[in-house]
């Protein structure tokens, strides 16, 4: 437990550090995003705002984390690494997205196949790696039971799609202050302790490793919120949020606990599903919109809620969502 604490410490630490020399960097970058004229409003304030604070999230978790989760005995493998690499591969498409939005000036940055290619590919290889690999292997925990179900081959392609959904539901959390930082520390806390739990009940000190790794990973994300809370002074951008996704989907991966991300991911599963929802009943209709704006977050904004409100509202949602994947799963 003291071990623990001192790894999230010094993930906080470090986090808190990154961002504040950061912040005078992107400064000098003129790393400020460029607001869609399409989204609400209230947001034409924040023109300008410096993002790509991701990298100093990123580069603080997956630091902290690596260097930590070589505690336990790795007798089933360098699962935590494989976590830290999920997260950099997907970090750097976003990275590359943000790259050319703010330093090279294009406001579009990748086009929307340009994201998916490198994403669908990357999920792929982390699928197949996953699938041949004796310390992972094609099966995930169902709840209430310690079974668990062999998907046999089924189980590439539908890891793959659960991995490029986790990881583009991150990013389309990430429109409010404070918003996708705050519920992606839950979300990864949360399989944090089903990843204590699993190593400890399997006796798996690789398992034990994820869970330091990913509470690493947490605590970057928490501390994150010192700059990113409303009104924030950076924001995530893409690289932090496809990043923070690809931890969460890599930690899916290794723990055989992709059932649990419906619960723990809560918040990311309805902005995702509102955005999916709102483009099939405008086509169905005319035009027509199910939400004032997707994704749903933005629905609440304009009726009224303040950022701050939805913030915690989403905060508490996730909170339960990982307190019911818990019980369910452990």
């Amino acid at each position: 437990m003291k071990y623990c604490c001192i790894a999230a410490l010094s993930a906080m630490l470090l986090s808190l550090l990154a961002g504040y020399i950061g912040l005078p960097v992107l400064k000098k970058l003129r790393a400020g995003q460029t607001i869609n004229e399409l989204g609400p409003q209230s947001h034409m304030a924040k023109q300008g705002l410096l993002t790509m604070g991701g990298v100093g999230v990123m580069f603080s978790g997956l630091v902290t984390g690596v260097a930590f989760s070589f505690k336990n005995t790795n007798d089933h493998g360098l699962l935590a690494v494989f976590c830290a690499v999920c997260g950099l591969a997907f970090g750097l498409i976003g990275f590359l997205d943000d790259y050319i939005k703010v330093v090279k000036k294009r406001s579009m940055g990748l086009s929307v196949k340009q994201k998916f290619a490198p994403q669908i590919l990357f999920a792929l290889l982390i699928a197949v790696f996953a699938y041949f690999d004796k310390n992972i292997g094609p099966k995930i925990a169902l709840p209430f039971t310690d079974y668990e179900l062999n998907l046999g081959v089924f189980y590439i392609p539908v890891m793959c799609f659960a991995i490029v959904a986790i990881d583009n539901s991150a990013n389309i959390l990430d429109g409010l202050d404070g918003l996708l930082s705050s519920n992606a520390s839950l979300s990864l806390a949360a399989m944090a302790a089903y990843s204590f739990f699993k190593g400890t009940a399997t006796n798996n000190g690789s398992l034990l490793n994820v869970g330091i790794f990913l509470l690493c990973m947490s605590a970057a994300a928490f501390a994150f919120l010192k700059l990113n809370t409303h009104p924030a002074k950076v924001i995530l951008g893409d690289v932090g949020s496809l990043g923070l996704g690809g931890c969460i989907a890599g930690a899916a991966v290794v723990t055989k606990g992709v059932l649990l991300i419906p619960f723990c991911c809560v918040t990311m599963l309805i902005s995702s599903l509102s955005d999916i929802l709102q483009l099939i009943y405008m086509k169905r209709h005319k035009g027509r919109k199910l939400f004032r704006m997707a994704p749903f977050h933005h629905h609440l904004e304009l009726g009224g809620m303040a950022e701050t409100q939805i913030v915690s509202l989403y905060s508490i949602l996730t909170f339960i969502g990982s307190a019911v994947a818990l019980i369910l799963f452990c």
